[in-house]
């Protein structure tokens, strides 16, 4: 059983986590490639701090009441969470933080060289997972996307679901494991069509926050997932040129408001 936890305990274990992550993550960078053993326990440290943000996440949802009482909103975000604290198969070839190599080059490197494997990139406000196959997203999440971004969301606003169809699908399945796209799929509730639409723009969206998201650490673990479908396949030039455009036309949108 989960432990219950104080908001304001929670928050400080929460804070005292993640400050001691950004220390961790400097200290692998600085060692990259220095054959210093440090490094292998350096990594040891980091696993046990995520496995313990980990659990404090499940222990600030255990406060949040009953699952009967969870809105769709929220089921779906326990679903990304869930999905974003599942270990990484693969062993961890790059590591370090945006001061030195920024997340839109980041991504270019990758592309550019046909990597195959999972990146984990934490930044301010947000987590994110993609998984990158000879180059190309194949998938992507993320623990804290807008309301309007996540693709139950998405797949409403288009009509290719109904909120009343949602909700029921989530006090059927009340603790889904796996991607919510592949659960609907498999219960007729979407077509393939319109979900691979709905995944497309979910990663186009999460990219342009990505490409404005600043400063952050990242992960990269090498190697294919084995059993997972492939339902879209992405190519991460051209999603990094379409985030610059979007965020290129809202700042001009910025600066000449309307009258």
């Amino acid at each position: 059983m989960t432990d219950r936890l104080d908001s304001e305990q929670t928050a400080r274990e929460l804070d005292d986590c993640c400050a001691q992550l950004t220390e961790l993550v400097e200290g692998l960078a600085q060692l990259q490639g220095s054959g210093n053993p440090a490094i292998a326990n350096l990594e040891r440290l980091v696993e046990r701090q995520h496995e313990r943000l980990r659990r404090l996440s499940l222990a600030l949802q255990a406060n949040d009441g009953d699952d009967s009482r969870r809105t769709v909103e929220e089921a779906e975000r326990e679903m990304a969470r869930e999905e974003l604290s599942r270990e990484i198969k693969g062993q961890c070839i790059l590591r370090g933080s945006s001061t030195a190599l920024s997340i839109p080059n980041l991504l270019e490197v990758l592309s550019s060289h046909k990597k195959t494997g999972t990146l984990r990139i934490s930044t301010e406000h947000e987590n994110f997972t993609l998984e990158i196959l000879d180059g190309d997203v194949v998938h992507a999440c993320s623990d804290h996307a807008p309301r309007d971004q996540l693709l139950g969301s998405i797949l409403v606003a288009r009509s290719s679901i109904s909120i009343e169809q949602l909700e029921q699908f989530f006090e059927q399945f009340t603790r889904p494991e796996g991607r919510l796209g592949d659960f609907l799929e498999r219960q007729q509730l979407v077509s393939r069509a319109d979900l691979q639409d709905a995944l497309k723009h979910q990663v186009q969206m999460l990219f342009r926050r990505l490409f404005a998201s600043g400063t952050g650490s990242f992960f990269f673990h090498e190697g294919k997932r084995v059993g997972v479908e492939e339902r879209i396949r992405m190519n991460i030039t051209q999603l990094l040129l379409e985030s610059a455009r979007m965020h290129d036309e809202q700042r001009i949108q910025g600066a000449w408001p309307s009258p």
